[in-house]
């Protein structure tokens, strides 16, 4: 059973000229950037997330958006996740996701990724491969379209994440706990 899980996306940009930076045109800042793809990953490995606490730290670069936060969330299975965002701190970690559960842990990195199952960390997979990655995405879009095939990532997949970052704003806002709620359908402006 999944009992942990801790994802950075963390790296020193300047984000002043950006347009990621404006709110009027992004929505938000560093969460709704790259808090979609930690979702994304914790949702891939750890099922429905069910609520959310997040906290704003200083505007580091004093922008009109969040720059640096942390999501902390549940899952509908009890796993406890963090997810350390910022576009203004470099967190000097080599692995971007790690998992601790009742059987061991596994730490994801940039170069390699290793497991500990008792007997200490055994390296495991070749690390991140930007290029494979997107190769990869682009064949099973085209192989959508050509032939029909389910997305590896639905419509579904993309609202669910979509609603997390939604109770991650609202929890800034009340400063509470926020139930995620997936039913909500994007609306057209």
């Amino acid at each position: 059973m999944i009992v942990l899980f801790r994802n950075a996306f963390t790296a020193a940009v300047d984000m002043r000229n950006r347009w990621n930076s404006v709110r009027a045109v992004s929505g938000g800042g560093v969460i709704i950037d790259n808090g979609t793809h930690s979702v994304d990953i914790a949702r891939y490995l750890l099922g429905p997330i069910r609520e959310v606490v997040a906290i704003e730290t200083h505007r580091v670069q004093g922008l009109d958006v969040e720059d640096t936060a942390e999501v902390l969330f549940r899952t509908d299975a009890g796993a406890t996740g963090t997810i350390d965002l910022s576009w203004s701190l470099k967190s000097g970690s080599q692995w971007f996701v790690t998992i601790d559960g009742t059987k061991g842990s596994m730490r994801l990195g940039w170069s390699g990724s290793e497991v500990d199952q008792g007997a200490g960390w055994e390296a495991v997979g070749v690390g991140y491969r930007k290029l494979e990655a997107f190769r990869a995405q682009l064949t099973d879009f085209l192989d959508v379209i050509r032939f029909g095939a389910v997305p590896l990532i639905t419509s579904a997949d993309a609202q669910a994440s979509v609603a997390v970052i939604d109770a991650a704003y609202r929890s800034i806002a009340e400063r509470s706990w926020v139930s995620v709620v997936e039913e909500r359908r994007l609306q057209p402006r």
